[in-house]
């Protein structure tokens, strides 16, 4: 998948190198197209994308912000 391109809403970015896998995917390396800068990104498996959104959604709700649908 080097080389290849992630989507987002707001940007594209392109996988330089994966730096990492743990349980709940792997983490990239990669240069964001609208800013040229480097982030990194976690690369979710498939099986636990639901359980990481629940997630977030209840840390926003702790935190009292209003979180995107």
């Amino acid at each position: 998948m080097v080389g290849h391109a992630l989507h987002s809403p707001s940007t594209r970015y392109t996988i330089l190198e994966f730096m990492g896998e743990g349980s709940f995917g792997k983490v990239a390396k990669c240069r964001a197209h609208n800013s040229s800068k480097l982030v990194a990104v976690k690369i979710l498996k498939k099986e636990y994308f639901q359980d990481v959104q629940d997630e977030v959604s209840v840390c926003g709700l702790h935190a009292g912000i209003p979180l995107p649908k």
